[in-house]
């Protein structure tokens, strides 16, 4: 009597817990109780339940840890997997040694913690989706600054180009108004001397007035050559006229025509080591170069020392070539402070003192060379002498 109300007090403790209960035989597995609440997740009668081993609604029944609770699974009368929250225990009674499976249902709990990681991947695919478009616009808003400094440069170069240009126009405009004004006087007072007193002057006097006059209008006719070369548009000045030269000629000539506008009686040695003596580009531009290179070399030069001026064909190979002219000074130098800047239109060298100038000369010069293909280099010393050594190419046709 007493064992059966045991088990009627026992059925009534199990069937009063709501969590599921299974008591199986801990030896074979056998089950040997079952409470309405494990009955019902498993959706089957407690009869039908008792015909089957516990292992075959606990697939890791084996591997179960008596004493922890650990998520697993519960397989239903359907053979459905139900997300369980587990539990065992043991339990030793007269009639034998049994293992208490408790376990509770999860499945809400999985789906709320599923649903959760869900919106929480969503949340951060959202929140990279608007981190990209941050960074985009972090990036536009780079280039635009980037674009906006880069036009900001750009307008300040034009400004400070539109001053600099400001700056050389009133530059030229005070240059050519003193290099004119003072030949242009020469020759006035030249001329009326000539008209008043031509009776009363001597035939010296007068062949003097003469080339006073005749070496003023040469200077002036290459003051106008260069300032006619930098007033040209880049259109007329790359329209170059190529013709045959003979070299030697053409030196000696350029040569005795600057000997007689400078009215000087200096020394210019020449050399040549020309292969050939022909050579074809644009005369008017050589002789426009050479010109001003030479006539610095005796302006700025004593009239006590020579120059020299030597001509080597040059050879690239059969096709291109080029004749390298030099020309040497033994005179003042150029001072290491001017030698970036000699190419520049009006600038002058700091040593010139009272010799005249326009500043002009050197950078039609290096336009010059440029329009032709050529190069020029240069070396010079303070107080003895500069060379410069000027490529030009052959235009063979």
């Amino acid at each position: 009597m007493d064992l059966t109300q045991n088990k009627r007090e026992l059925k009534a403790i199990l069937d009063s817990i709501h969590t599921g209960i299974i008591v199986a035989n801990i030896e074979n597995g056998q089950i040997w109780r079952v409470n309405p609440k494990a009955s019902l997740l498993i959706g089957d009668t407690e009869i039908n339940i008792l015909k089957h081993n516990i292992s075959f609604y606990f697939e890791d029944y084996n591997i179960a840890e008596f004493g922890t609770s650990f998520e697993s699974t519960l397989k239903n009368k359907i053979n459905e997997k139900i997300p369980i929250l587990r539990s065992v225990t043991s339990l030793t009674l007269t009639s034998g040694k049994y293992i208490i499976e408790s376990f509770v249902d999860i499945s809400d709990r999985i789906k709320a913690e599923t649903a959760l990681k869900e919106i929480n991947e969503k949340l951060e695919n959202k929140v990279k989706e608007r981190t990209k478009d941050l960074e985009i616009l972090v990036e536009k808003l780079k280039n635009e600054v980037i674009e906006r400094e880069l036009a900001e440069k750009e307008a300040k170069r034009m400004l400070d180009k539109e001053i600099e240009l400001s700056q050389m126009k009133s530059d030229f405009v005070s240059m050519v108004s003193h290099e004119f004004r003072t030949p242009l006087t020469l020759i006035k007072s030249a001329t009326q001397l000539l008209d008043e007193y031509e009776e009363s002057l001597e035939n010296e006097e007068k062949k003097d007035y003469r080339k006073r006059i005749i070496k003023t209008v040469d200077y002036m006719t290459d003051l106008i050559e260069n300032v006619i070369f930098i007033g040209k548009t880049d259109n007329d000045i790359n329209k170059i006229s190529v013709k045959e030269i003979n070299l030697f000629e053409f030196t000696e000539q350029l040569i005795a025509d600057i000997l007689i506008s400078e009215e000087i009686n200096k020394e210019i040695i020449t050399n040549y080591e020309l292969n050939e003596n022909t050579f074809f580009n644009d005369e008017k531009l050589i002789k426009l170069i050479l010109i001003n290179i030479i006539s610095n070399a005796i302006k700025y030069s004593d009239k006590n020392t020579k120059i020299e001026i030597n001509l080597k064909s040059k050879y690239q190979n059969l096709e291109h070539n080029f004749i390298l002219f030099e020309i040497k000074d033994y005179g003042i130098g150029i001072p290491e402070i001017d030698k970036e800047k000699i190419f520049d239109l009006f600038h002058r060298s700091n040593n010139v003192g009272n010799v005249s100038g326009t500043g002009i000369g050197m950078s039609v010069v290096k336009q010059s060379l440029k329009i032709l293909n050529g190069n020029i280099n240069f070396v010079s010393e303070l107080n003895v002498g500069t060379t410069f050594f000027i490529e030009i190419p052959n235009q063979i046709r």
